[in-house]
């Protein structure tokens, strides 16, 4: 096995080990579903400051508009002659996106803790999210070399903007985003395809990388704070909301964005990273 091949091992055990542990704090305890819980409410606080575009961005995502995405991308690596990377692609889009469905409809079930309102369904991971990650990771995947920063920093800005209109229309939670962003990014480095190919990282690569390094720390301190501030009593749907609109809730709110922010581009940073001399 090559030194390349374990630190993908590693990063998606890494990856997977976060998602498990994610998706334990957010369903399984009452603190957790209250943390999560009030990242919905919070972030929707700032929806009127998109006048829109949010929910325009959103109608845009579904199965037919996925899979006019992946012909795009196929035929973008037929062009280039690279049809295993196509297929490489192809099974990264079926695979992340089967596997969010699976987890969400079929594996992962949301005990009733008194958090929020009596019958709440599971909704993690978020299938928009996972669609808008793979989408951004597969076209990084075939980009030219030469374009395949900017093709970076593109899905960067993309994603994250997903990850987070799906919050400020209340349609999920900040766990349903990480997760699918983690399940995605599991399929991609396993995915990526090393090439051998003498490149410079260009400006846009250290700006995505430096800025979502940034979003994460500031991300996990400002959630860190907010976690121990979270009441451990189980909290209805109006007792979330108020709590959404105290200071609390902003600091989860900036919690929110810096995370969803920092995740995406640490992934699709470490996606860039294969296409370089080896």
């Amino acid at each position: 096995m090559t030194r390349n091949r374990l630190w993908r091992l590693v990063i998606s055990a890494v990856f997977a080990l976060a998602a498990v542990a994610g998706t334990h704090l957010a369903l399984s305890t009452v603190h957790g579903q209250n943390f999560d819980g009030i990242t919905r409410f919070a972030v929707s606080r700032g929806k009127r400051l998109l006048l829109g575009a949010d929910a325009a961005v959103l109608d845009t995502i579904s199965m037919g508009a996925l899979i006019a995405l992946t012909g795009i991308v196929l035929i973008v690596a037929a062009l280039r002659r690279r049809a295993p990377l196509g297929l490489r692609v192809l099974i990264l889009v079926a695979g992340a996106n089967l596997t969010t469905q699976a987890l969400k409809h079929l594996i992962i079930h949301r005990p009733n803790l008194g958090v929020d309102y009596e019958g709440l369904a599971n909704s993690l991971p978020s299938g928009h999210a996972t669609v808008a990650m793979t989408a951004a990771i597969g076209i990084v995947m075939v980009a030219p070399v030469r374009a395949r920063s900017v093709a970076t920093f593109i899905g960067w800005v993309t994603a994250s903007f997903v990850g987070i209109a799906v919050m400020l229309n209340e349609w999920h939670r900040l766990s349903d985003v990480l997760v699918a962003f983690l399940i995605a990014g599991i399929w991609g480095v396993l995915l990526a395809p090393r090439e051998a190919t003498v490149r410079r990282f260009g400006r846009f690569h250290r700006v995505t990388l430096l800025a979502s390094l940034l979003a994460t720390v500031l991300g996990a301190g400002a959630g860190a704070v907010a976690w121990v501030r979270t009441p451990l009593k189980p909290l209805n749907e109006a007792t979330l909301v108020d709590v959404a609109h105290t200071g609390l809730g902003a600091i989860l709110a900036f919690a929110s964005i810096a995370l969803v922010l920092g995740l995406a581009g640490v992934i699709l940073a470490l996606i860039n990273t294969q296409a370089r001399e080896h």
